[in-house]
């Protein structure tokens, strides 16, 4: 039982990690919006909002592919990344800066306590994997099937976490949608 549930945790983490980084490279609009948002995050002052983004999304890729090949060193990067965020998140809502997430492009929706929620959310999935899922890369069987699809129901919803807000009432405003651009990235 506790496999099935690591695989859930797993596969949610890689549906998270895997948009993450694509939404933050799929075009040049979300890039430059992710870059420019670092610095109300609190980067550090002598790292340029490029260098700072391109190690998050290095994070992130790492994260993803570790999930799938080394588990747990997958799942303590990803709760060492989301440790980080939520931390960035934290101080900036603690200051009331007003800036977008874009943690996966699809939203402009300014950061509040709901995002560090999600994050302290997603540790304890992170913790999961840890827990319940041995070293060894991912193998398939026909019964981790509904395992895989759980997952990914809960990682969808993850990055869709804006608009599940609005939906449930937290927020009043619905969130921005990103623009639509034929630019490719």
């Amino acid at each position: 039982m506790s496999s099935l549930i690591g695989l859930t945790a797993r596969a949610a983490l890689c549906c998270v990690f895997g948009a993450a980084v694509a939404s933050k490279v799929s075009n040049r609009r979300r890039w430059a919006a992710f870059v420019g948002a670092l610095p109300a995050l609190g980067i550090p002052s002598g790292l340029s909002g490029r260098m700072a983004a391109a190690g998050v999304i290095g994070g992130e890729a790492a994260a993803l592919a570790t999930l799938v090949a080394v588990p747990r060193l997958g799942a303590a990067i990803s709760a060492g990344l989301l440790l980080v965020f939520t931390v960035a998140l934290a101080a900036a809502v603690r200051a009331n800066r007003r800036t977008g997430c874009h943690c996966f492009g699809s939203s402009d929706a300014p950061i509040g306590r709901g995002h560090v929620v999600r994050n302290l959310g997603l540790m304890v999935v992170a913790a999961a994997v840890f827990r319940a899922e041995p070293s060894r890369p991912l193998e398939l069987a026909w019964r981790h099937v509904a395992s895989v699809g759980y997952g990914v129901l809960i990682g969808f919803v993850v990055t869709r976490w804006d608009d599940v807000e609005f939906l449930v009432g937290v927020k009043r405003d619905p969130p921005a949608p990103a623009a639509r651009s034929s630019e490719a990235g």
